[in-house]
């Protein structure tokens, strides 16, 4: 996740050159976790190439948009007939809702909502319902939560040291 430019170029070296299909895998998947928005819109790129199996393209779009969900978004809105080239009909209506999922941000809830009424048939707003959910609830915890957890640690940390002094 934290891995500088020089580390991330050494990790694709080594998934480039694996000759085991799954370490080669792992090593895709952990460079599409990388924490670099920079480095991860290298693996978005690279997931249209010949480089990733083929079939890599969806899994790699979706891990990195667990880390950054609005580059994996655009990105996805702007390529999804070669991401998705080698998913079913079923991959392709879940697809792009599981890519918008890992947003706390409410504007990617009412972008993807517009998305689906035009592009997933009613029968397959599961995912989406689902998708939206998630993202109400990530951006809940951002704005309310996180702020009540930070005073409760900031509590805890300075009132023993205060008490032991």
């Amino acid at each position: 996740r934290s891995a500088d430019p020089q580390t991330f170029r050494e990790l694709r070296t080594l998934a480039k050159a694996a000759h085991n299909p799954l370490e080669r895998n792992e090593l895709y998947i952990d460079l599409a976790a990388v924490e670099d928005e920079k480095l991860a819109a290298e693996v978005l790129a690279l997931a249209l190439t010949d480089e990733a199996p083929t079939n890599f393209a969806p899994l790699l779009v979706r891990e990195v948009a667990n880390v950054h969900p609005q580059l994996a978004w655009r990105f996805t809105l702007e390529n999804l007939p070669k991401i998705t080239r080698s998913l079913d009909a079923l991959g392709r209506s879940t697809f792009v809702p599981r890519v918008a999922s890992a947003s706390n941000d409410p504007k990617m809830a009412v972008e993807l909502a517009a998305y689906s009424q035009k592009n997933i048939p009613p029968d397959a707003q599961g995912e989406v319902q689902t998708a939206l959910a998630n993202i109400r609830n990530n951006a809940d915890i951002q704005a309310r939560r996180l702020p009540q957890i930070n005073a409760w640690i900031v509590g805890k940390a300075s009132g023993p040291s205060r008490a032991h002094r």
